[in-house]
This record gives C-alpha cells, sequence and structure tokens, in this order.
C-alpha cells in the first residue's frame, strides 16, 4: 500500500512546485507591469519639466513599492530590492533637486530594474540549470 501511495505524493507535490512557480512568476509579472505604468507616465511628466506632478507620482510609486517589495521578498533575492529602492530614493532627490539629465537616468535604471525581475525569475530552462 505504501509503495502505490508514494509516487503519488511525489507526483503531486512536484505538480504544486511547478504551480506555484507558474504563480509567483505571474505575481511578479503583473506587479511589474502595474509599476512600469507609473514609471513610463513619470517619463511624460520628466520630458514636460512638470517637476511637482513628477515628485508626487514618484511618492505614489514609492508607497505602492513599498507595500508589494513585502510580497516580492518572499520570491526573490534580496539585493534585488535593495537596488529598486535606492533607486527610488535617489529618482526622489533628483526630482527635489530638479536635475533633469540625472532625473532621466535614475529613472530609466528603475525601470529596467522592475522590469529585469520578472525575467529572472521566470521558470525556464535557462533559469532552472
Amino acid at each position: 500500500m505504501k509503495q502505490n501511495l508514494t509516487p503519488a505524493i511525489i507526483i503531486f507535490l512536484l505538480i504544486a512546485l511547478i504551480s506555484c512557480c507558474f504563480y509567483s512568476g505571474h505575481l511578479l509579472d503583473k506587479v511589474s507591469q502595474q509599476l512600469l505604468t507609473d514609471v513610463n507616465a513619470l517619463e511624460i511628466l520628466l520630458a514636460d519639466k512638470n517637476w511637482e506632478a513628477a515628485l508626487d507620482l514618484q511618492e505614489q510609486l514609492a508607497k505602492q513599492w513599498e507595500r508589494e517589495q513585502k510580497t516580492w521578498a518572499l520570491m526573490l533575492d534580496h539585493q534585488e530590492l535593495e537596488k529598486i529602492t535606492g533607486s527610488l530614493a535617489r529618482l526622489k532627490s533628483r526630482l527635489i533637486q530638479q536635475n533633469h539629465e540625472e532625473a532621466e537616468m535614475e529613472l530609466s535604471s528603475l525601470g529596467y530594474l522592475i522590469s529585469h525581475v520578472p525575467e529572472k525569475e521566470k521558470l525556464t530552462l535557462e533559469n532552472f540549470f
């Protein structure tokens, strides 16, 4: 009886593990797309040199990141999270200083970091081995 049950348990656990991987990948992708929407809106405000609106949107983005970071911390390397948090802080500083070039560079870096995480964490053969 135990011999018949063991393969079923192993298969069930394997399916559960793969399902969790796909779900976490979907969750990361969904949240990153929401964050990137705000990053793109920030790029438009920055191009128009609308500093106050850009600073307000950066604050909203930072609050959203603070909420989402707790979930991401369960699935990701903390260094990735720290890079995004640091980039958000530097972006705020550049917006307060109204330094257009450095704000654009930091915003570009932030966008890359946010979009890079779901790609890095996807369940693919390349990432698996």
